[in-house]
């Protein structure tokens, strides 16, 4: 389908099975419940609690139960005769097949991700592989299961009645079960399996060695000149000075305000190899097999095979796009370039050939946000601590979209630092969604921001409603014992970031799981979440949002100008920055060149961002995520916020806090998951063809 549920980590499957065992902390056996169809949900807040495995053995049974019980169900719609095949034979039970393994699927990336264990991070590796494996088998390269659906989709689905969305879901599972190759010779299948088993390994190998990765470097008093000594009294010291470790709390401090260039540079060069030399191999031998099974499935590229059920459907298009932004943005760069660098601090220099040295550019950015917009990051954050920033926005997201959203108390989770929220209707107490919050960073934890989903949100009826359970990982400044949490600018807009992910997770439940949520197409998830990122420019809102942690009063009208004119400065060096990003990832999985992995990321480094110096020691593709998540998707990013700025505009028009407008939005877009294209959401919200006019205006290039 347009999400690839047969093949993505959120798919799902399995009827009446015990989502989770015993859970400490709780009195009595917590499970999720079944349904009468067979889909898992949650109705308690101890059932939400219990969506996430408590010990290895849980991990382990709950692995086992699901892939028994989704291969019995599998089996009976495999058995279907012709006349037996109906949406009640064969659709809803293959649902329920995807929804159940979802939500195991889910919960091990989770633990992994995020579990301070190494037992837990383990045994969530471990199964996660099982379940990958799995589905390969069996949904993947179940050659009975397309001819079972293709024969129904021929045949009494042409007779029966069936909603738009389940006609939608058949189209879309025969389509991909053919893009997967069901339908070419039992070898060429055979040889797919295997390759893809080969690849899932790999993954896990390659996702392992980011989150596993513990490196650090020692710093002296001396090399630390410049960073607030607040902070610097929250570092792990050790005989020969202070430990840095690779997380973006430290990284931020480190590279925007050390004055001591050594410094700056080994923590780049410590940063930007996370997960190196062990990935680089790693890396190179996904590129190659993704190749190969792209190739064995009848395409040119791998790009070919992962773009062709995305909004673009061709690596061209995604080419063509990223060209012609380039084309636009690249004289803005280098003029902001020559400004940014006209007057440089006391320490730093460019190269002969007249470029900035990379661990030089965020200490650069902050002397110069100081002296010409009177900007200091430290001292804006003062107006964001974390508790009453979060609380603003939330309040927000009710206000917008209509709801009320409130904190219960939770325990025994993975960590004591998680909290829960209840989302539900203005005027109801009947929850349509859970949020977990794990905000700080921590070893062994995922290291930037995300949205994880758990359960999918269900509407049964009218009346009935299955809430969904999603977890929002930030890696935010812990407090101190004299100063809260303060989030930067720049972390304001990722907690709204992420959060809109969530809420895009909540209101966007389907009567059909494969569709609820974000399964919309790739290179469209992000436009809900980086549409809301709009309001942190909106004068009104960082007024609203902004309370000093001393003095409670929100930021200063000159301040907030200050801020709103440097956001108009700099974004044709992000937008090179973004399509550096993109053109990597097309380029890594498009046609092979025979140039190795830092080659390819140093020429693309090079065209898209010609002012800065390029390290040979930078090998930052070895802990790049996205390679494996988005796959040759990243161009989506940049693609999802030109068509997320149009309906920006929109709604701007309508009123940023009015519930009408948050009404008109959520019905159009986020409500309708991913029930049918994304073209069709956009044509359906606009009332028009969406276009770049208003990316280009607010980016000014």
């Amino acid at each position: 389908m347009k999400n690839k549920i047969i093949v993505s980590i959120v798919i799902g499957g399995t009827l009446g099975f015990l989502i989770a065992q015993m859970s400490p902390g709780f009195e009595g056996k917590m499970t999720m419940k079944i349904d009468g169809n067979g889909y898992p949900f949650v109705q308690t807040i101890e059932e939400v609690c219990a969506v996430y495995p408590k010990t290895v053995q849980e991990i382990k049974d709950r692995s086992t139960q699901v892939q028994e019980k989704a291969l019995m169900l599998l089996d009976e719609i495999c058995a279907c005769s012709a006349d037996e095949q109906s949406k009640a034979t064969m659709l809803i039970p293959f649902d329920v097949v995807t929804a159940s393994l979802s939500v195991e699927s889910g919960a091990l990336e989770l633990v992994k991700s995020v579990h301070p264990d190494d037992a837990m991070i383990k045994a969530a590796e471990q199964e996660s592989l099982a379940l990958s494996n799995f589905i390969t088998d069996h949904i993947d390269g179940n050659v009975d299961l397309y001819h079972a659906f293709k024969t129904y989709a021929e045949g009494n689905a042409k007779t029966e009645i069936l909603t738009s969305q389940e006609r939608y879901m058949l189209d879309e599972l025969v389509k991909s079960f053919e893009q997967e190759g069901l339908g070419l010779p039992e070898e060429n299948r055979a040889r797919v399996i295997a390759l893809k088993k080969q690849y899932s390994e790999l993954e896990m190998l390659y996702d392992g060695n980011i989150n596993g990765d513990s490196s650090f470097i020692v710093v002296s008093k001396e090399g630390l000149v410049g960073i607030p000594e607040d902070f610097v009294a929250t570092l792990p010291e050790v005989d020969s000075g202070y430990k840095l470790v690779m997380n973006y709390p430290v990284q931020t401090m480190v590279m925007s305000y050390c004055s001591v260039e050594a410094t700056r540079k080994a923590y780049y060069k410590a940063f930007n190899n996370k997960a190196y030399p062990a990935n680089e191999s790693v890396l190179a031998d996904i590129i190659a097999l993704r190749h190969q099974i792209a190739q064995e499935l009848g395409f040119e590229t791998y790009a070919h095979y992962n773009l062709a059920d995305k909004m673009v459907d061709h690596p061209q298009k995604a080419w063509d796009f990223e060209n012609v932004i380039q084309a636009r943005s690249l004289k803005k760069a280098q003029e902001e370039f020559a400004i940014f660098t006209k007057d440089l601090p006391e320490g730093v220099t460019l190269t002969a050939d007249g470029k900035l040295k990379p661990w030089d550019a965020a200490y650069v950015s902050t002397l110069f946000k100081k002296k010409n917009y009177s900007i200091d990051e430290i001292q804006f954050a003062e107006y964001f601590p974390m508790e009453k920033t979060v609380a603003g926005l939330i309040s927000i997201y009710e206000q917008f979209f209509n709801l009320t959203i409130t904190e219960v108390p939770v325990k025994n989770m993975w960590h004591s630092d998680v909290q829960l929220l209840k989302l539900c209707k203005k005027d109801s107490d009947d929850a349509i969604g859970y949020v977990f919050l794990d905000m700080f960073p921590r070893d062994k934890k995922y290291g930037h921001a995300a949205q994880f989903s758990g359960v999918d949100g269900l509407i049964v009826s009218e009346s009935v409603r299955y809430p969904a359970v999603a977890t929002v990982v930030c890696n935010f400044t812990k407090p101190t014992v004299d100063k809260p949490s303060l989030l930067r600018y720049q972390e304001v807009n990722t907690f709204f970031h992420e959060f809109g992910h969530a809420i895009h997770t909540v209101l966007g439940a389907r009567e059909l799981s494969c569709h609820s949520g974000t399964k919309t197409e790739r290179d469209f998830v992000e436009l809900p979440s980086q549409m809301l990122e709009n309001w942190m420019e909106e004068k009104e809102i960082l007024t609203l949002l902004s309370s000093h942690f001393k003095t409670g009063k929100p930021l200063p009208d000159d301040l907030i100008e200050k801020r709103l004119e440097l956001l108009k400065f700099g974004t044709g060096m992000f937008t090179q920055r973004q399509l550096g990003f993109g053109m990597m990832a097309l380029t890594f999985f498009g046609p092979q060149t025979g140039k190795t992995v830092a080659q390819e990321a140093k020429r693309l480094s090079q065209l898209t961002r010609p002012y800065l110096a390029y390290d040979d020691e930078d090998n930052f593709y070895c802990a790049f995520g996205h390679l494996t998540g988005y796959g040759a998707c990243y161009y989506g990013y940049l693609w999802s916020l030109a068509l997320a700025c149009d309906v920006f505009e929109t709604i701007k028009q309508q009123g940023l806090l009015n519930p009408e407008a948050g009404k008109k939005y959520a019905d159009a877009i986020l409500s309708k998951g991913g029930s049918c294209s994304a073209d069709d959401m956009m044509r359906d919200y606009l009332g028009r063809e969406p276009n770049f006019d208003a990316f280009y205006k607010k980016m000014g290039f």
